[in-house]
């Protein structure tokens, strides 16, 4: 039977990033960890060596057993929204190295593919209102996308909110307006040209 952060972990892999959230949610930003059943335990102890993004999970834990035993265990005895917000914090803050949720830095490859990936729309409509959220690449894309077709979205609201120069980002709609017409660049530069 899966555990339920298990349930939310394949739920991720999926693509569905709700569960996950949902569970994070339930616990206040700054008093995760204080709840964590680690609380208090020395780091090092959720940092095993030989385990980083690109190593094979399984061999990490076949050479790590014994050292992982301890760290799993706290994880696994660990309130399920205090477990999401672990990792959704790591997920966010790109964290390549360490325990989180019961899975390996190794194991979490793939759902930091797939966070950096996903678009939440209301996280993108947030920002071209001018309110800074932390964004993905995938929501920065979709934001210069927008902004690329739409004149009449606020380029100022998007650049403070995103972080980045007004002037950087008039160059990142440039290049998307390049990149969705090719022909109207070429077209451009000829008629410069003549």
């Amino acid at each position: 039977m899966l555990s339920e952060i298990d349930a939310i972990v394949d739920a991720a892999r999926d693509g569905e990033w709700s569960p996950l959230l949902d569970a994070a949610g339930q616990v206040h930003s700054k008093e995760w960890a204080e709840q964590a059943a680690c609380a208090g335990e020395e780091t090092e102890l959720f940092f095993p060596q030989g385990d980083a993004p690109g190593k094979a999970p399984d061999v990490v834990r076949g050479v790590r057993k014994g050292e992982l035993i301890r760290p799993l265990l706290f994880c696994a005895h660990c309130p399920v929204p205090v477990a999401a917000r672990c990792l959704l914090e790591a997920l966010e803050l790109d964290a390549d190295h360490g325990i989180r949720a019961g899975l390996l830095a190794s194991e979490r490859t793939e759902l930091h593919h797939g966070w950096n990936n996903r678009v939440d729309v209301d996280r993108v409509s947030a920002a071209l209102r001018g309110n800074t959220v932390s964004l993905t690449d995938a929501e920065e894309r979709e934001i210069v996308t927008k902004l690329s077709n739409n004149p009449s979205l606020s380029r100022k609201h998007a650049a403070r909110a995103m972080g980045i120069k007004y002037s950087y980002l008039m160059q990142l709609i440039r290049d998307e307006r390049k990149r969705q017409f090719p022909s109207r660049a070429t077209e451009s530069s000829h008629s410069i040209a003549a």
